[in-house]
């Protein structure tokens, strides 16, 4: 098992053998349609055994898991479009006179969509109705569209709100390095984004960095297309285990104490250290019943067991790379103990003061929380409680770890597990979900250490004499952990081994360098480069026809020394690129394209959209100033020619020759005042490098929520009104332009004289890599 399943892990054998019959997990109606389980009696006994709520909660608790979470979302503050989306949303649904109070669903009313209580600033929201049941209220159709096209922008993201927990109580501020280590599928690692910059000016990058991590390449790509709409050069996707993650090497930061970073060494060498990491490590999930409704026929104690020891080591990883003084959250969907509280002791103990839990109950008090458990129980597979782990025979103690057990009551007394916070589905309507804030107060190995001497947890060792002693003992600690593995996978789905002593004395021979890696795999993407020679020259042309003032060339990075494609990135994106053999994912923001045209004295490269803000601050040339009736005539057609745009637009055009522009919205307009978006002036027309689902993400921006109901004969039309839309939609993209403007005639014949000066065709904006 390990974290590239996902934040949900269940076991799964592998191999090849005969095919077990499936759990008989549906049972069917009297029409043959299957119909999912939503209970599971092995979950009751084992949850009310362990008295995670009180019995007279029980109940309610136990009937809100079987129905589907409420609709969440919230805005992203970084978007220009923010508070304006606020507004709209508190003026259509907070009003006393609202028309929404009237709304029935199966004949009952259904209270509006209002601001989550305990989330600042009404930026994020709640809506009784499912995703399912938003479909079947006619009145919500406008809210539902808005929705789904504003999260694909990036305006906005569709977030379960226990989801939302983890990265406020991180703090995160601009000066931060953030590590998300098990971060896809990436709505926490948006959000740690988002906090990266709020406050600061359009433009200005902030001095930290977010490195979002990733085991599994897939997930990874997942995981670049939710950040990619935020647009950050301050972004870094890696792929790695999240228990092996390397110590990155830099310098130590100006103005910092060394004494804060991990692994320093009198040569003057450093690793670097984060300030704040996410752990939201994977889990069994059955927290996520509301959501996922297939884990009740799934669930059985044994998924807790089997994940502990994986998820401790990826908590004791994060630990590692923590700087003193910062702060890491250790998250689950789990509802179970020993997937919770049991890491976080055995985190606790293991660290012997370094780490210590953090009194958050001052913290968002609107935040409904329980305190974490100091007692709890451990089932083993033939069904028999054990309170603590001197009740296990002798004859099983390999199978039930003593790490699975509650602390000793000194230990529950120094370690102050109530410090952790659980949230169950029946307090907010939300899902289940666990969180404990851990704050490292000292170095887990001692300070500086000379090069002949390697960290070993609190122990400082000599370097061992024999490189091949080295790798014999990590050959050793990698055959135990595959045997460990394989009888894990023969015996039970879910039973973690305490390591054993031949591990542990090979453990204590080995350095923090020499310790046994992953198998070496084949690079999964092509590297980041800083720029060769010829990228230089090429941005160099690019300043002058663009006017690039004082513009950072140095922070623009590749991946060939061709590449079509030059990405911008923060200062320590580029320094931990250089510095570092990592297997990147995507980083930072795609700036600029090339789009080779026939003609030699057209400037080739263009302007990618999801770079137009930071461009803007340094581009002093081929820069026109729009309104938002030019705006929407440019979003509207594909190709407008530049006789349909306004005067003031026209004599602007009119000096520039063929290649990119800045547009930018007069700052007076309401809506996209102050906006800019990149585009390719052609001879006779102008283009907007916007995809088709941008461009009907801003068209639905200035919809309106409160049309009424309408007829069955109404919802006729306007099925037709959609479908006649989608064709025209669909032909204007065939054609290039509006196929209803009489222009396009002209245009055609006018173009015909000109084939070899062809507008490029707008690109995905949205994939950095």
């Amino acid at each position: 098992l390990s974290e590239s399943m996902g934040k949900k892990n269940f076991h799964r054998r592998g191999g090849k053998g005969k095919k077990k019959p499936r759990d008989n997990r549906d049972t069917k109606d009297e029409n043959g349609y299957s119909e999912t389980i939503l209970h599971s009696d092995k979950f009751n006994e084992y949850y009310k055994t362990q008295g995670i709520v009180p019995e007279s909660e029980w109940d309610t608790m136990l009937e809100i898991c079987k129905v589907d979470l409420p609709m969440t979302w919230r805005i992203n503050k970084t978007t220009p479009f923010a508070k304006e989306i606020k507004s709209k949303l508190e003026e259509q649904f907070l009003k006393s006179d609202t028309a929404f109070k009237e709304v029935l669903l199966d004949g009952k009313p259904i209270p509006p969509p209002s601001p989550i209580e305990w989330y600042p600033d009404n930026y994020a929201w709640y809506f009784r109705a499912g995703k399912k049941e938003i479909r079947k209220i006619r009145q919500y159709s406008n809210l539902h569209k808005f929705l789904v096209h504003q999260n694909e922008y990036g305006n906005l993201s569709r977030q379960e709100a226990v989801s939302m927990i983890p990265a406020f109580f991180l703090q995160v501020t601009p000066d931060h390095k953030v590590l998300d280590m098990c971060a896809a599928p990436g709505s926490k690692t948006a959000q740690l984004v988002e906090f990266l910059h709020d406050g600061l000016e359009p433009g200005v990058l902030p001095k930290g960095i977010v490195i979002a991590n990733d085991a599994e390449l897939k997930r990874c790509h997942v995981l670049v297309h939710q950040i990619n709409r935020l647009a950050s050069p301050n972004v870094m996707v890696t792929c790695h285990n999240a228990e092996l993650f390397p110590m990155l090497k830099g310098p130590i930061p100006e103005g910092e104490d060394p004494a804060l970073f991990e692994g320093k060494t009198t040569d003057g060498r450093a690793n670097f250290c984060f300030d704040r990491i996410l752990c939201d490590v994977p889990c069994s999930g059955d927290g996520t019943v509301r959501k996922a409704p297939d884990v009740w026929a799934k669930w059985n104690a044994n998924l807790g067991i089997g994940l502990h020891w994986t998820q401790t080591k990826i908590a004791w990883r994060g630990a590692k790379l923590l700087k003193v003084g910062g702060q890491m959250i250790y998250s689950t969907c789990s509802l179970n103990p020993i997937e919770n509280e049991a890491v976080v002791a055995s985190l606790l103990r293991e660290a012997n003061g370094s780490l210590v839990l953090k009194d958050c109950s001052n913290e968002m008090t609107n935040l409904i929380r329980r305190p974490g458990m100091s007692s709890w129980k451990v089932k083993s597979r033939d069904g028999t409680w054990y309170a603590s782990h001197e009740e296990v025979p002798s004859d099983i103690p390999h199978k039930l770890p003593r790490c699975l057990f509650p602390p000793s009551p000194q230990e529950a007394q120094d370690f102050h597990l109530e410090r952790c916070m659980r949230f169950f589905p029946h307090i907010q309507d939300t899902g289940g979900f666990f969180v404990a804030v851990l704050q490292k107060k000292s170095l887990l190995w001692d300070g500086t250490i000379s090069a002949e001497e390697k960290p070993i947890g609190k122990r400082t060792l000599k370097k061992v004499e024999s490189s091949r002693g080295n790798r014999e003992d990590a050959k050793e600690l990698a055959e135990i952990s595959e045997k460990s593995k394989d009888e894990k996978e023969e015996k039970s789905p879910g039973n973690s081994d305490e390591i054993p002593e031949e591990a542990k004395e090979a453990v204590a021979q080995l350095s923090e360098e020499n310790a046994p890696v992953a198998p070496k795999r084949k690079t999964i993407e092509e590297p980041f480069l800083l720029l060769s020679d010829h990228l230089k020259k090429e941005v160099e042309r690019i300043s002058g026809e663009l006017g690039l003032k004082n513009f950072p060339q140095d922070l623009l990075t590749c991946r060939s020394e061709k590449s079509p494609k030059l990405y911008m990135v923060s200062p320590v994106v580029r320094d931990l690129t250089a510095r570092n053999k990592l297997q990147i994912v995507a980083e930072g923001v795609r700036i600029f394209s090339d789009r080779t045209q026939k003609d030699e004295s057209v400037l080739s490269w263009r302007i990618a959209q999801d770079a137009a803000q930071w461009v803007r601050p340094y581009i002093t040339k081929r820069i026109v100033k729009i309104s938002e009736t030019d705006f929407q005539n440019l979003l509207k057609n594909q190709n407008p020619l530049n006789s349909t745009l306004s005067e003031p637009v026209q004599k602007q055009l009119e000096p520039l020759g063929q290649g990119p522009l800045l547009l930018e919205v007069s700052t007076s307009e309401k809506s996209m005042g102050g906006t800019v978006w990149s585009a390719w002036r052609s001879p006779t027309s102008t283009t907007m490098f916007l995809r088709k689902e941008d461009k009907e993400a801003l068209a639905h921006f200035g919809e309106e929520f409160n049309q009424s109901a309408p007829t069955k004969e109404g919802d006729k039309e306007g099925d037709k009104e959609g479908k006649q839309e989608v064709t025209a939609m669909e032909a204007e993209a065939e054609t290039g332009g509006d196929g209803a403007n009489e222009a396009n005639k002209k245009r055609k014949n006018v173009e015909q004289d000109t084939k070899d000066n062809k507008t490029p065709k707008p690109e995905n904006t949205t994939t950095m890599a």
